[in-house]
């Protein structure tokens, strides 16, 4: 958010900071729904993990990935067709509103993403796999701060707004390929065993 601003302050103006202020309450709402799903899998798989039931692992993860797309995409879909409201909630002027309507979209986009990271990111936790969740934890932010700095020398206002749903999924990405890299160990542990 920090960054964010300043960025915004930098290539944008004041309303720059009021739109993307506006975009950031609508879309914690979400991303508080989604660690909710994640928090609430995480002592089951942990449990399913700890008795070695890899079926009650794969269920329960699987269920919370299904659970938090259905919350997403219905969120998606209803802040999507409210975004013309979305600035009028929080007292914006007009001006800002049509600037929430307008990048609001950006942040949706990208939700799907944000889904399975925070699903992936509880599954590491409760799997042992602390390292792999952490790279997830902190990859948004490293990512973002990158992508601030690298874009808006070159691309000015629109990369900024671009940055958040890009490290988003540069961070999806990068949890694809832990998965991955999860699976194989998992298999191999279960060849030796």
């Amino acid at each position: 958010m920090l960054l964010m601003n300043r960025l915004l302050l930098l290539y944008g103006d004041e309303r720059s900071v009021a739109v993307y202020g506006c975009i950031g309450y609508i879309t914690s709402i979400i991303y508080l729904l989604l660690q909710g799903v994640g928090d609430g899998s995480q002592p089951l798989v942990s449990r399913f993990y700890g008795e070695n039931d890899v079926d009650g692992v794969k269920h329960t993860r699987n269920s919370a990935y299904k659970t938090a797309a259905v919350i997403t995409v219905v969120c998606m879909v209803g802040i999507f067709l409210a975004r013309k409201q979305i600035g009028v909630l929080f007292g914006a002027s007009a001006e800002t509103n049509v600037g929430v309507a307008r990048y609001l979209p950006y942040f949706l986009a990208t939700l799907l993403f944000l889904a399975f990271v925070r699903i992936m990111t509880s599954y590491f936790y409760a799997t042992e796999e602390t390292v792999m969740s952490y790279i997830l934890v902190y990859a948004e932010p490293v990512c973002t701060f990158l992508l601030l700095l690298i874009l808006p020398p070159v691309l000015k206002l629109t990369s900024v707004w671009l940055a958040v749903p890009l490290a988003q999924m540069m961070t999806f990405f990068i949890g694809l390929v832990e998965s991955r890299v999860a699976a194989k160990r998992e298999r191999k542990l279960h060849a030796a065993s």
